[in-house]
């Protein structure tokens, strides 16, 4: 029997390249599957397709040479052992979010952005989870992962709903302007 796409490591993947679009029907159904192949379209339409990352069931978008966003999916052989929260998450970076994090306050994006924040693990990073204060959309936050956080605003959004989808394509979109903006600077 042929191994699952969704089952293969990390290297193996590497070599194969498989889509979202090939992954996703194995592990999800219904309005999840939906909603993963929909903001996929979403971004092969708007010039920032997913080409598959690092990890294993991974996906990133790139902007302006960075990654804008990644689309993880949980691995089933592997939740026990890394305690997966979600069954698939996307990853925003929104690298210029402090020039328009107003709007985001102003629009009430902020619980949706901040109710998933990756809290320090004790990694390879060695950060002081006690000594890392940081501001995020006007509310303090200590003890959060430095390899999310410091200088790329890496934002994990777990178990998207369309109504958050809808709110990631718009950053999304304003991230993509403030990139371009800097780009021609």
């Amino acid at each position: 029997m042929e191994q699952k796409l969704s089952m293969m490591s990390n290297s193996e993947q590497q070599k194969l390249k498989p889509t979202i679009e090939e992954v996703a029907p194995e592990l999800f159904s219904g309005e999840d599957l939906l909603t993963i192949l929909d903001f996929a379209d979403y971004l092969r339409s708007s010039k920032t397709p997913l080409r598959i990352s690092g990890v294993a069931n991974a996906w990133k978008a790139m902007c302006k040479g960075k990654a804008i966003c990644y689309v993880r999916l949980a691995q089933p052989q592997y939740e026990k052992m890394r305690n997966h929260k979600y069954k698939w998450a996307i990853v925003i970076y929104l690298s210029h979010i402090r020039e328009y994090e107003k709007s985001i306050i102003d629009e009430g994006y902020q619980d949706l952005l901040l109710s998933d924040l990756q809290m320090c693990g004790n990694c390879k990073l060695q950060c002081d989870p006690k000594s890392k204060v940081i501001t995020i959309l006007g509310k303090e936050i200590s003890g959060i992962c430095r390899g999310y956080y410091d200088n790329r605003m890496a934002l994990p959004i777990n178990d998207p709903d369309k109504a958050a989808i809808n709110v990631i394509k718009k950053l999304l979109e304003i991230e993509k302007e403030y990139r371009t903006k800097a780009a021609k600077a």
